[in-house]
C-alpha cells in the first residue's frame, strides 16, 4: 500500500491508520477482531476504513510516517495483526505532554485530563524509540487544544486498555509556563540535593526492612543502618523523620500542586527537650542535609541590641535576603534556613518581663509579623531551639508559625548504642576485645548524648595517660608514644566520673541515710517487699497514681532508710532525694525551694521511670503544730504535684506528723500509707548482734532487754539503738550493757 497524508484534523485526532473499506474487510476476515490492528515495518497500528482512501493506499499522519520511516515514493508491506495477551499494557504508562500551540492556562488538572481524553488513548499502540526523529506521538484534544503526548520508558510497543493506568507530565521547557497537578501525574522530578539524597536513602533502608519482614527473615533492628546515624546523630530517628515529613517533604512538591490543593507550608519548627539531647546538633545537620547555601545560625542573645529599635532591626535583617529573592523569583526561589538557638532568651511570654523598655515584647511582635504577618513569604523556614517550651509566648506556637513542635527525649537503649557507635567510630583500632558497646548502652540509662560523649572523653583520658611517659616528659627527654588502647575499665571509670543530670541522686546521700537505720534484723524487709510489689503493680496496670507515705509518731523509726533501700532494690535509675536539709543548702528563699521541687518532678517526667523521695514532709513545708503554722507557698506547690497521676513517677514521702499532714490534706494525696513502728523489746538483741557483726565489735555479754530504761520507752526507735551503740563503742573494740545504758538514757 502507498502511504499518503491524512485529509482532516478529525482523522489526526483518531491516531489511526486509514485504509479502503475492501482492504479493511479482507483483514477483518483474517483476524475476526475489533478493533482491527495492522502491522508494517514492525510497527503496530490501529486501522479504520475511510472513504477518502483508495484501495491501494494507507493514510498516515506525520508522526506515524516518521515512526514507520514511510515515504510516499515507496509502498509499504501491510498485513493484519492479531494481538497476543503480552501485547497489552498492564503497567502504568507515563506520557510527556506538549501543546501544539500556546495554551492560555498555566495549570492542567491531570484528573480532568484523564477523564476527558481516556477514550482517545484506549486501543492505541504506543512505544518509545531511542531515535527521537522516530518518536511516536499521539495527538490528543483537550480543552480546545491539541497535545502531542509521547510515552516514556517503553522499549516495547504496548496497546493501551481500559484499565491501563495513565500518568502525565510536562517536560522542560514547557514546564516553565505550564504545570500539571492531580493524582494522574508522574512522580515529581526533583533537583538533586542533600534532601533528596537523604530521603532516598532512608526510603531504601525502610524498603529493605519491609522486604525482610515480608519474607519472615530474622533480623536485628540495630543492624539496619539508617542514614541519620551516618550524619552523626544518634537516638533521634523518630524525631528526625517527623521533621522531614512535616517540614521538608511538602517543599519538594511542585508549586502548582501546592497552589491547586491549597497546601500551607510549615514555616517554623521548635526543638525542645532536656539539655544535651542534641537539639543544636540536629539543626546543624539539617543544614548539611539540605546542602543549603542560605543558612543563618543565630544565638538568641545575639539578636538583642543596646540601642532602642536595634533588636527589632536585627530580626528584620534575618529575613532581608529571603524577601529580596522572593520578589525576584517568587515560588521558584531557594529555601532560606534560619536557626535560632536559645529561643527562650528573646521570645518569652509578652508581659512577663519587668523591664521598662519593653524590648523583649517588641522582638516577639517583630518575629510574629515576619513569620505570619500581612506580607509573608514561603521561602523561609525557621528552626528554634529551647530547653523551656513553657516560657515561650503562646502566639508563637500556633499553626502558621512554630506549628511543628518536636520534643527531643533522652535516648533509649538503641539510641544510646547509636551514640556510642558515633563517638567511637574513629576509635575502632583502639577498642579492645573486652569493650562491648551494647553493654555500655545498658550501663548508661538516662544519659543524654552529651553525657555519653563525656563518657568517651573520660575513657580516652585514661587511655592517653597510659600512652605517655611522665618522667621523660618532666625531664624533657624524647620517648616513644605507646599504642592507644581503650579497655572496658576505662569506660566504666568514665561512667562513674560523668555527672548525669537525670541519673541517680548522690550515692553518698543514699548510703548515709541507709546506714543510719537499716538492718535486716530491724524487720523492715516486709515493708520494703510490700512497697516493691506495689510499684510493680503501678507500672503494669491502669492505676497511674504511685504515691506512698511512710509515717510514724516518732522520729528515728527507719522511714528514710527504708526509702533509700527501696531506691536501691527497685532498679529505677532516676532517683531524686528531697529533704529539708537539701533545700536549705541549695535554696535561700521559698520561691527557690519551690522551683527545686518542681524541677525534680519535671525532670522525672522526662525519663522512662523515676523515683522521688520526699523525706520529712513536715520539715519541708515548715509545719509547726503550735498555731498550725506552715509555708503556704511550698504546700500549694507540693499538693498538685502529688495529685498528678502518672505511673512513670513514683513518690515516697515520709513524715512523723501524720495528724498534721491529714489536717493539711497532704496525707490524702498518698494512695498508700504504711506505718513504720518502733522496735519490739524481744528483737533488741538481734539488732545488737547484727550491728556488732557489721562493725566487727565484740559484745561483752548481758541482755539489753532487762534494762528498765529500755522497757519504759513508749516507742523504741532503731535510730536511738544505733546511736547509743555507736557512742558506747567509740574508740573501743568491745561494748556491753553498762556502756550502752550510760548513753541510751541520755538519747531521745
Amino acid at each position: 500500500l502507498n502511504p499518503t497524508k491524512i485529509k482532516s484534523v478529525e482523522q489526526l485526532k483518531q491516531n489511526c491508520g486509514f485504509i479502503h473499506q475492501s482492504v479493511y474487510d479482507k483483514f477483518f476476515e483474517e483476524t475476526q477482531s475489533k478493533p482491527l490492528y495492522i502491522i508494517t515495518n514492525g510497527v503496530i497500528l490501529m486501522a479504520r476504513p475511510s472513504t477518502d482512501c483508495k484501495s491501494d493506499e494507507i493514510m498516515l499522519n506525520l508522526q506515524q510516517r516518521a515512526q514507520i520511516r514511510a515515504s510516499t515514493m515507496n509502498p509499504l508491506n501491510v498485513s493484519a495483526y492479531l494481538p497476543s495477551p503480552s501485547d497489552y499494557a498492564t503497567e502504568r504508562i507515563t506520557f510527556n505532554m506538549n501543546p501544539q500551540k500556546s495554551y492560555d492556562k498555566k495549570l492542567i488538572d491531570s484528573d480532568d485530563f484523564f477523564r476527558q481524553t481516556q477514550s482517545q488513548f484506549v486501543n492505541r499502540p504506543v512505544r518509545e524509540y531511542i531515535d527521537k526523529s522516530q518518536q511516536p506521538m499521539l495527538v490528543i484534544e483537550y480543552d480546545k487544544c491539541l497535545f502531542e503526548v509521547t510515552p516514556k520508558n517503553m522499549p516495547d510497543q504496548k496497546i493501551i486498555t481500559q484499565t491501563t493506568m495513565l500518568c502525565f507530565s510536562i517536560p522542560h521547557p514547557h514546564s516553565k509556563n505550564l504545570n500539571i497537578a492531580g493524582t494522574h501525574i508522574e512522580t515529581a522530578v526533583l533537583k538533586e540535593s542533600g534532601l533528596t539524597k537523604f530521603i532516598s536513602k532512608v526510603q531504601e533502608s525502610e524498603n529493605q526492612k519491609l522486604k525482610r519482614i515480608e519474607q519472615n527473615e530474622d533480623f536485628d533492628d540495630e543492624k539496619i543502618e539508617l542514614d541519620i546515624e551516618a550524619l552523626g546523630i544518634g537516638g533521634c530517628n523518630e524525631q528526625f523523620g517527623e521533621i522531614f515529613r512535616r517540614a521538608f517533604v511538602p517543599r519538594l512538591l511542585p508549586p502548582a500542586m501546592i497552589k491547586l490543593y491549597g497546601m500551607k507550608l510549615v514555616k517554623g519548627i521548635i526543638l525542645f527537650g532536656p539539655p544535651g539531647t542534641g537539639k543544636t546538633l540536629i539543626a546543624r545537620k539539617i543544614g548539611e542535609v539540605l546542602d543549603a547555601k542560605n543558612i543563618k545560625l543565630v544565638s538568641g542573645p545575639e539578636v538583642l541590641n543596646q540601642y532602642v529599635g536595634g533588636s527589632e532591626e536585627n530580626v528584620r535583617k534575618l529575613f532581608i535576603e529571603a524577601e529580596k529573592e522572593y520578589e525576584l523569583k517568587g515560588d521558584d526561589s531557594d529555601l532560606h534556613l534560619i536557626i535560632l538557638d536559645e529561643l527562650d532568651a528573646i521570645c518569652r511570654q509578652r508581659g512577663s518581663r519587668s523591664d521598662s523598655t519593653g524590648t523583649g515584647d517588641k522582638v516577639v511582635n517583630q518575629l510574629l509579623a515576619k513569620m505570619d504577618g500581612v506580607q509573608t513569604i514561603n521561602n523561609v523556614l525557621i528552626i528554634g531551639m529551647t530547653n523551656r517550651l513553657d516560657m515561650l509566648d503562646s502566639a508563637l506556637l500556633r499553626p502558621g508559625r512554630f506549628e511543628v513542635q518536636v520534643e527531643i527525649h533522652l535516648p533509649d537503649r538503641a539510641g544510646r548504642l547509636q551514640i556510642f557507635r558515633i563517638h567511637t567510630s574513629k576509635l575502632q583500632k583502639a577498642l579492645q576485645q573486652d569493650v562491648d558497646l551494647k553493654e555500655l548502652a545498658d550501663l548508661t540509662p538516662n544519659f543524654s548524648g552529651a553525657e555519653i560523649e563525656g563518657v568517651v572523653k573520660a575513657a580516652m583520658s585514661f587511655a592517653n595517660t597510659r600512652m605517655i611517659n611522665p618522667q621523660a616528659a618532666v625531664n624533657g627527654e624524647a620517648y616513644e608514644l605507646k599504642e592507644l588502647k581503650l579497655f572496658r575499665k576505662d569506660f566504666i571509670r568514665g561512667i562513674k566520673e560523668t555527672n548525669v543530670q537525670f541519673g541517680r541522686c548522690d550515692e553518698k546521700t543514699l548510703q548515709l541515710v541507709q546506714q543510719m537505720g537499716f538492718l535486716q534484723s530491724a524487720n523492715h524487709q516486709p515493708i520494703i517487699d510490700d512497697i516493691l510489689n506495689y510499684i510493680n503493680v503501678i507500672k503494669n496496670s491502669s492505676i497511674r497514681l504511685g504515691t506512698i507515705l511512710l509515717h510514724s509518731y516518732k522520729h528515728g523509726t527507719g522511714k528514710s532508710s527504708i526509702a533509700a533501700e527501696i531506691a536501691k532494690q527497685s532498679g529505677i535509675e532516676y532517683v531524686k532525694f528531697i529533704s529539708a536539709e537539701s533545700l536549705v543548702l541549695k535554696s535561700a528563699t521559698e520561691m527557690e525551694r519551690c522551683n527545686t521541687i518542681v524541677d525534680a518532678f519535671a525532670n522525672g517526667y522526662k525519663v522512662q521511670e523515676a523515683l522521688i523521695i520526699i523525706d520529712g514532709i513536715e520539715e519541708i513545708i515548715q509545719y509547726t503544730q503550735e498555731g498550725m503554722r506552715f509555708s503556704n507557698q511550698i504546700l500549694t506547690t507540693l499538693l498538685p504535684l502529688l495529685k498528678r497521676g502518672d505511673g512513670r513517677v513514683i513518690v515516697i514521702g515520709t513524715t512523723s506528723k501524720l495528724v498534721g499532714m491529714e489536717s493539711l490534706d497532704v496525707a490524702a494525696c498518698f494512695n498508700k500509707q504504711i506505718e513504720v513502728g518502733g522496735q519490739q523489746i524481744e528483737n533488741v538483741m538481734n539488732v545488737v548482734q547484727e550491728w556488732c557483726q557489721i562493725k566487727n565489735i565484740t559484745w561483752k555479754g548481758g541482755d539489753l532487754r532487762s534494762l528498765q530504761s529500755l522497757q519504759r520507752r513508749e516507742c523504741l526507735t532503731i535510730k536511738a539503738l544505733l546511736y547509743s551503740l555507736e557512742q558506747a563503742a567509740s574508740g573501743q573494740n568491745e561494748v556491753g550493757v553498762e556502756e550502752f545504758e550510760k548513753f541510751f538514757s541520755n538519747t531521745w
